[in-house]
């Protein structure tokens, strides 16, 4: 299940956040504020399917794509690894 980057993307299994969870999180690949910053990313991607608006300030996405930028400069060197 948690092979690599590119053997995911092949998989029966798509490459979610429940794989990410735990090929990554669980595994200590990543730090528990990236644990919390994909949660949270997964709850706005939900949020449309049941709600009829959903609002963001300013800020708060500023601080999301601050914490997504972090969030990919430790994984990218790790996906082919």
């Amino acid at each position: 299940m948690c092979g690599s980057y590119h053997e995911n993307r092949t998989s029966d299994v798509p490459f979610s956040w429940y794989r990410i969870k735990a090929c990554w999180v669980k595994a200590g690949r990543v730090d528990p504020g990236s644990a919390r910053l994909l949660a949270r990313l997964q709850k706005y991607r939900e949020q449309p399917d049941y709600g009829i608006v959903t609002i963001f300030t300013n800020d708060d996405v500023e601080q999301d794509l601050r914490e997504i930028d972090r969030f990919l400069q430790t994984v990218r060197p790790r996906l082919d690894a």
